[in-house]
């Protein structure tokens, strides 16, 4: 497996780009949530959720969690007058985040987990649009993110020795349903 310690370098470069993005998005007058690193989780509340859901933190989350930080708080959003004309704004994204967050761990202790839970039993065999949909490809995801239209991210942790990738689900099982959409935690963040 890839380590699953991070330097703390990177984690100063992320926060560098955290802070660089928030100043270039409050200067254009979008919206944001600013940013906001809270302390690391502690062992003790990281062994809770794990009782609690059944389901172990994969390795690069844990370490962000627990050396890092149990939360980063950061969001901007595009305001409509602002945003590129209609036929282009497919190519550029209006917002960023994960309701509000980059991680945060009592969101996937109280709604990530138990949602994409759900999600599974209604969906997993459910033939609703073009997109690939089999039960096996919601088997062994650790869901940490409930993004903004709905979607949710998960890690992928069907092969605890291999890379971990990030995973996008669609509530309406289209799209991006089921596709990695990074190698890991680190270059999803």
């Amino acid at each position: 497996e890839r380590s699953a310690v991070m330097s703390d370098a990177l984690f100063a470069q992320w926060k560098d780009d955290w802070q660089k993005m928030e100043s270039i998005a409050r200067r254009r007058g979008w919206e944001v949530t600013p940013l906001k690193i809270a302390p690391p989780a502690t062992e003790v509340k990281i062994a809770a959720l794990e009782l609690k859901h059944g389901e172990t933190i994969p390795p690069h989350l844990r370490e962000v969690l627990t050396r890092h930080s149990a939360s980063v708080a950061f969001s901007w959003r595009v305001p409509q007058h602002h945003r590129p004309m209609e036929l282009v704004e497919h190519l550029y994204p209006s917002s960023s985040g994960i309701r509000g967050f980059v991680w945060d761990l009592d969101l996937i202790d109280g709604y990530a987990i138990e949602n994409f839970k759900g999600w599974k039993r209604d969906l997993e065999t459910r033939d609703l649009s073009e997109a690939e949909n089999r039960p096996e490809m919601w088997q062994n995801q650790f869901a940490f993110g409930y993004l903004i239209n709905g979607d949710m991210l998960t890690i992928d942790v069907s092969l605890p020795n291999e890379p971990q990738p990030v995973r996008y689900f669609s509530h309406e099982v289209e799209g991006l349903h089921g596709h990695a959409i990074a190698p890991d935690f680190f270059s999803f963040v």
